[in-house]
C-alpha cells in the first residue's frame, strides 16, 4: 500500500500525500523497509515534493489538515472517522480470507467505511473522496458508537468510567482473597 501512495503522489503532484508509519517501536516497519520495493528503481523519494514519510508527525494535527485517511488495523481510523473524515480501508485480496477476519480490526463494521479491494479501486475511491467528503449522519452515529466501544466515551466521562471499572476489579479481587 505504501508503494501505491508513492506512485499516487507522482501521478497527482497537486495532492499532498502523507505516509505516517507507526512510531518507532520494536517490530514496527521502518521507512527503509516500507520502501524496499523501490530499491533499484529510478524513483527518488526525496525528490517527490508532495510526498511526506515521517513517523514523528502528530496524528491529531494531521487529521485537521487531511481530507482522506487510508489505513488498516489502527485505532487512528476510528479517531479520524469520529470527526467525519472519509476513511478508506484497503481490503486487498491478500487479506480477503476468513482466516484473517478475526485479526482485522473493525471487520464487522466495514460498512461504515469505504473499502478498496485492489489498487485500482483504491485510487478511484481516494480521488472520489477528495471531492466528495460528506459522510451520512446515520453512518456518523454508528461510527461514534464504534469509537465508544473500542476507544473511549465521547461524553467526557472516560476517566470516571475507568475509575469505576478499576474499583470493581479491585473489589472482586479483594472478595476472592477473603
Amino acid at each position: 500500500m505504501h508503494l501505491f501512495f508513492v506512485h499516487f503522489a507522482l501521478r497527482y503532484p497537486e495532492i499532498d500525500v502523507v505516509i505516517k508509519p507507526k512510531p518507532k517501536q520494536p517490530g514496527s516497519p521502518r521507512k527503509t523497509v516500507l520502501l524496499k520495493p523501490l530499491k533499484g528503481s529510478s524513483i527518488e523519494i526525496e525528490k517527490i515534493p508532495n510526498l511526506t514519510i515521517r513517523d514523528d508527525l502528530d496524528l491529531h494535527d494531521l487529521f485537521f489538515e487531511t481530507d482522506v485517511v487510508c489505513g488498516l488495523n489502527t485505532s487512528a481510523l476510528l479517531e479520524a472517522a469520529v470527526i467525519g473524515l472519509p476513511i478508506i480501508i484497503p481490503y486487498f485480496k491478500d487479506v480477503q480470507n476468513q482466516k484473517y477476519d478475526k485479526r482485522l480490526f473493525y471487520r464487522d463494521a466495514y460498512d461504515l467505511f469505504d473499502i478498496a479491494k485492489d489498487v485500482n479501486e483504491l485510487e478511484s475511491v481516494v480521488t472520489y473522496r477528495l471531492h466528495n467528503s460528506a459522510i451520512d449522519e446515520e453512518i456518523m452515529e454508528k461510527r461514534r458508537a464504534l469509537f465508544e466501544k473500542f476507544v473511549s466515551s465521547l461524553k467526557g466521562d472516560a476517566t470516571e468510567k475507568y475509575v469505576a471499572l478499576i474499583k470493581s476489579v479491585v473489589d472482586k479481587e479483594s472478595k476472592r482473597e477473603c
